[in-house]
């Protein structure tokens, strides 16, 4: 079984040196959390996420969007 790494509450620094650096690429944007104003958003969904992963989600299997994508 693999490993995955899931990112929450990530900032726009943080965002800017993992796209810099490709490592955006390699963690997949889909694993990486940006932080929202809304306190505990990112983690809430970094978690869905990471059930997902894990084979223990529910529903379509798809990452809900969340508030705010700067990645995209």
């Amino acid at each position: 079984m693999g490993s995955h790494l899931v990112l929450a509450g990530v900032g726009d620094h943080v965002l800017g040196q993992l796209e810099g650096t490709g490592a955006l690429d390699t963690l997949g944007s889909d694993n990486v959390f940006p932080a929202t104003p809304d306190v505990g958003e990112s983690l809430t969904l970094a978690v869905e996420r990471a059930r997902m992963l894990q084979g223990g989600g529910e529903g379509s299997g798809e990452r809900p969007a969340p508030a705010a994508a700067p990645w995209h």
